[in-house]
């Protein structure tokens, strides 16, 4: 099972599977130790080993291939699992892939305070694309907590709050311009409510060049 210690290019990579083949997905985090269990299983189920003729040779098929993966939690100790199917007759019922509990929405991750979710979004240019974006609930916590430190007419200490989330995250396409759509906001009130004082500039890293090329869960450091 391919493994990247970075969250980022991890979630980076689901990105690029979901936006080319794949159209299912099964996702949990888990036990760094349970990897090896996991890497088997679905290599036994679901060939996720399986070499490039053959999952194309499936495809010609009209029959599913699947891509495992894992990355780390960022802030834990524990890995995010992976299972990724293409499109294809999923055989009998009796088949293990019928019998596994795909979802078809697009992918997410984790707790309502922390969600992450895959949604294609407008972009600058006008056209769309697939993002990742933070759930309703992460966005207003953080919104909450910038909107209080613009209460104490704090420059410093708002910017460092702001730089500090932009540091953070994980800034696709959809986080920043969630980030930046929140900033205005925050710039409003400031302007509104300190009209003496300028608001703090600010600057969002953005995202870098995809660099995660991953490694076997197996010789990944633990």
């Amino acid at each position: 099972m391919r493994y990247f210690e970075n969250q980022t290019d991890g979630l980076r990579h689901l990105l690029k599977q979901w936006s080319t083949v794949a159209v299912a997905w099964v996702g949990f985090p888990a036990d760094r130790t349970r990897l090896d269990a996991i890497s088997e299983k679905w290599a036994e189920r679901f060939g996720t080993r399986l070499p490039p003729h053959v999952r194309h040779a499936r495809t010609s098929r009209n029959q599913p291939t699947a891509i495992a993966f894992a990355h780390r939690l960022a802030g834990t100790h524990r890995v995010q699992v992976w299972l990724l199917r293409t499109q294809g007759d999923l055989g009998p019922p009796e088949s293990p892939w019928n019998k596994e509990t795909w979802k078809t929405t697009p992918p997410e991750i984790g707790s309502a305070e922390t969600r992450l979710y895959v949604t294609r979004d407008p972009r600058l240019r006008g056209d769309y694309a697939w993002t990742w974006r933070l759930g309703d609930k992460h966005i207003n916590t953080i919104g909450s907590h910038w909107r209080d430190l613009v209460q104490t007419g704090d420059a410093s200490e708002l910017r460092f709050a702001i730089e500090s989330c932009g540091k953070g995250l994980p800034m696709f396409g959809g986080v920043r311009r969630q980030l930046m759509a929140e900033i205005e906001r925050q710039k409003r009130r400031w302007t509104h409510q300190w009209r003496d004082k300028p608001f703090p500039k600010v600057v969002l890293p953005k995202m870098g060049k995809f660099s995660g090329k991953g490694v076997d869960h197996r010789h990944a450091p633990r």
